[in-house]
C-alpha cells in the first residue's frame, strides 16, 4: 500500500480523475486515509454516504476528516479496525 486514498464528494454526475498531486479544488473531501487499503463507498438513500473499509487495516481514527458533513450528506464509516482488535 502506498500514498493516501482520498474519498471525494463533489457535485454533479459521472466520474472525475484527478491527476496526482492535486488539491481538489471543486470537491469536498470526505476523508484522506493514508497507507490504505480497499475502501468501498455505498449510497444506503439519496443523502447517506457510507464508507465501507474492506479489509482496508486501518482504524478510522488515522483519517484525516477534512469536512464536516457536506451540503445536506450524512457520512457513516463502518468496518474499521477498533482499538485492541486486528483485521
Amino acid at each position: 500500500m502506498s500514498g493516501d486514498t482520498h474519498v471525494l464528494v463533489r457535485k454533479g454526475s459521472g466520474a472525475y480523475t484527478y491527476p496526482a498531486g492535486a488539491n481538489f479544488p471543486d470537491a469536498d473531501v470526505a476523508m484522506a486515509m493514508p497507507q490504505c487499503g480497499p475502501l468501498r463507498l455505498e449510497w444506503p438513500d439519496d443523502q447517506t454516504l457510507q464508507i465501507v473499509c474492506d479489509h482496508c487495516g486501518r482504524h478510522l481514527q488515522d483519517a484525516d476528516m477534512r469536512v464536516d458533513q457536506p451540503g445536506d450528506l450524512r457520512i457513516l464509516y463502518s468496518n474499521f479496525i477498533e482499538d485492541g482488535t486486528t483485521q
